[in-house]
C-alpha cells in the first residue's frame, strides 16, 4: 500500500511542471540525500502522535539548516534566504 501511495503521490516525474526544457527544475538528488537522512530519526519518530511528530520534525530540520548556513559561509559561500514576504505575501 506505501509503495502504491508513494508512486501515485510522490513519484516527481508524475509532475510535469518539476521539468522545464527536459531537466529537472529542482535538484532530485539533494531530495533523496535530505529524505535518506529524515529517515535516520524513524526509530525515534515511530510512535509520536502528529503534533509531537511535526514539531520534532520541524525542529531538527530548522537545525540542520542553521548548521549547513554556517558551514557554507565558513567556505566563503554565500547562502541566502527568500524573504518570508515573497512566499507569504499577505502575511507580513
Amino acid at each position: 500500500m506505501i509503495d502504491t501511495h508513494c508512486q501515485q503521490n510522490c513519484n516527481p516525474a508524475a509532475f510535469p511542471e518539476l521539468i522545464q526544457d527536459g531537466k529537472w527544475r529542482v535538484n532530485m538528488s539533494i531530495c533523496e540525500q535530505t529524505n535518506v537522512w529524515i529517515g535516520g530519526f524513524q526509530a525515534i519518530v515511530r510512535d509520536m502522535e502528529a503534533v509531537r511528530y511535526n514539531f520534532f520534525l520541524d525542529e531538527m530540520v530548522r537545525r540542520r539548516n542553521i548548521y549547513i548556513i554556517k558551514k557554507l559561509e565558513e567556505k566563503g559561500r554565500r547562502p541566502w534566504n527568500i524573504p518570508l514576504h515573497a512566499i507569504f505575501p499577505g502575511l507580513v
